[in-house]
Parts: C-alpha cells; structure tokens; sequence
C-alpha cells in the first residue's frame, strides 16, 4: 500500500513539474504508461496463480508438468511442406481452446532420441511415422477408437484381427516430378512420366567431356521404400536409374535432380513443396508431377501413459482430435493427405490428389 501512495505522490509531482514544458495531454500519457508497467506485473501473476488452480483441478499433484499433457513426435519420413511437429503445435493450439485450462507440449525427438528415452519416463502421446511401430507397440495402449470417417484403405492398413492401436491422422505420398527445363534437356516434352520415367536419360558434353544424365533419380530410407513405391508402376530399369539411388537420400536425390543429374525426380511431397517454391521463385518455369498410387508415408498417434485415468482420458481425446473435420481439413494448406474424408477448396497438386485419388491409394499394412 505505501509503495502505490509514494507512486501516486511520484506522479503528481511529475504531473505539475513537467505540464509546464510538455503540455498536459503528453504528461498524462507518461504517466499511464508508468502505471501500466507497474501493475502489470501483479496481473500476470494472478493470471498464473489462476491458471495454476486450474491445472491443479485438471491433474493434481506439485510436479511442474501437471496440467500439461506431454506429446512426443518422431518423424521418420519427409512430408509436406513443413516439419509434423511444427504441424502438431498449431493442432495443440487449438485443442487447448477447446480444453480451456490444458496445456499441449509438444517435443519433437529423432528416431535415436525416442529409442534413447523410451525406458524412461514417457509421455502421454506420441505421434510417430510408420517403420517404428515395433518399438512403438510395446508402449502404447492396446485399444484405439478411430474416426468413422476414416478412409476404409487407411482403416484397413491398421487393423489386426479388427483392432487398432494407433491413430492414423495424417499421410504422405510418393510422386514422380520434372520441369519443362529438365524435360526439354532430354528431348522429350509433354510426356507422361509414368509412362516414360525409364526413357528420359541423355548424354551432356562439356568440353571434351561426355557424361550420361540419367533418366532417373530416387533416394532411400531405412523405415521407408521409395523403391517398393516404384515398383508398383512395373517393372524397374536399373540401367536408366542414378548410380547414387541406393546410398543417398530422398533430399539427396532432389539435390541432384537439381544439378541435372537425372531429368525425373522420384520423391516425396516434400520434394514436390520444394519444386513448386522453385517455380514461385522463376527457377523453372513450369512443374509436372504424377501421383504414385501406393504410399507407407503414415503418421500416427497412441496413446501412451495408462497410470493416470485422467491423463488417458485427456491423451485419448487429442488422438480423436488429430481425427476430427477440424484437423483433416487443416493436412491439405501443410501438404499432407488427411486421413479421413474431407472437403477443400485448396487449389494444389496435393489438393487434386486428395479429391480424385486418395480413397483409392493403396496404404501399406502397419501389421
């Protein structure tokens, strides 16, 4: 009390010994800023105190992560045109406005990070791509409700003897891509790139050197098989494909198709965002791309820690959010597929593929 008097008689000096030279309008408005910046201190730590009665309703306890639900996501395949865990805080956002009072942590981990923390303590989700799953299954809750909505390939790449532990929510998936620049190069414009992936190589003479532009290039991963993508097109050139292709990675192989090391680029949604920044830029001047009907890019998400009733109940409940209408149809402006069925009005190549093709892609069986 005495420190807001000696304010207030501060400021009334101030008041009349300033008025003079600055005026009363510029004076008062000195003043209410002095006012601001003190007080406000006091209200943030009511809205703390508040917030932490809140928290203390929701979970109990005196740890500093009470009332907040934890989320762990491992991210094992490329896809849209941004990282899922950037994707997963925006989510959290607004699942905490649907569930005032609860907070969303989201902690993205590396495959090596996740194996390294998972005999620890745990987190009440975790978001993770296919190719894990045997690591994951040991930890997760053995029961998952999944949206009626769901796509009935995705539902079916997911269940074993009708049940289901995960949650699909989003998908990536492999595309075949080249520019007019590339395609011009090789001698062959306005084709499909199915069709003619094999039949695109040339040779380039630089001086008195002559080196072969392959027709096509592709990276690999342990957890995913572009390769396996490629085969469900027919058979597969050896001969016409990058000698890199079995030793490089999916970023790899964009970067060489960017140095007109093959005039196809066999990649992933990721590698289509990236193009398509090129042709915004003027890089290139046109873009073709063709969807590959067969994908094992697929996130998921389980619920995990089981000693809390109400943290389970809360988990559960983020896993069906990452279902709902209000997320799926946030997967197309990230350049993700969303798993369940869903109207958009996004004008993209993904938005296309989303609208003719999804239900029909054949997702690979995560058992």
């Amino acid at each position: 009390m005495k420190s807001v008097v000696a304010l207030l008689f501060f400021c009334a000096v101030a008041y009349y010994g300033l008025m003079k030279k600055f005026g009363a309008m510029r004076v008062f408005l000195l003043i209410l800023l002095v006012l601001t910046l003190s007080i406000a201190p006091t209200f943030a730590l009511l809205l703390h105190s508040k917030q932490d009665i809140v928290k203390e309703r929701l979970f109990g306890g005196t740890s500093e992560l009470e009332g907040v639900l934890v989320v762990w996501n491992v991210d094992t395949f490329e896809g849209g045109n941004t990282g899922k865990a950037v994707v997963l805080e925006k989510i959290a956002r607004k699942f905490e406005n649907q569930n005032k009072g609860l907070f969303v942590l989201v902690e993205n981990l590396s495959v090596e990070q996740f194996l390294e923390r998972k005999n620890g303590v745990l987190p009440d989700v975790i978001s993770f791509g296919s190719g894990i799953f045997e690591q994951i299954e040991p930890i997760v809750e053995p029961n998952a409700c999944v949206s009626e909505d769901l796509l009935l390939n995705v539902r079916n790449s997911v269940l074993e003897a009708e049940t289901c532990k995960v949650f699909p929510w989003c998908m990536g998936g492999y595309f075949l891509m080249s520019s007019s620049e590339a395609l011009e190069k090789s001698g062959r414009e306005d084709v499909e790139l199915a069709k003619h992936r094999f039949l695109l190589g040339y040779s380039k003479t630089i001086g008195k050197k002559t080196r072969e532009v392959k027709s096509l290039t592709l990276g690999t991963s342990e957890f995913h098989s572009a390769f396996e993508a490629l085969e469900t097109l027919g058979e597969v050139d050896l001969h016409a494909i990058d000698d890199k292709y079995a030793v490089q990675t999916g970023y790899e192989a964009y970067v060489r198709f960017c140095g007109n090391n093959a005039t196809v680029l066999f990649g992933s949604q990721r590698d289509l965002a990236r193009l398509e920044n090129k042709l915004s830029q003027g890089v290139i001047s046109s873009l073709v791309a063709e969807f590959v009907e067969w994908t094992d890019l697929v996130q998921y998400a389980a619920v995990v820690r089981q000693d809390n009733a109400l943290r389970a109940k809360y988990a559960s409940k983020f896993c069906q959010f990452l279902q709902s209408k209000t997320v799926q149809e946030m997967m197309i402006s990230f350049g993700l597929f969303p798993v369940c069925e869903v109207q958009s009005d996004e004008h993209s190549v993904v938005a296309d593929v989303t609208k003719e093709k999804l239900a029909f892609l054949k997702v690979k069986k995560l058992y």
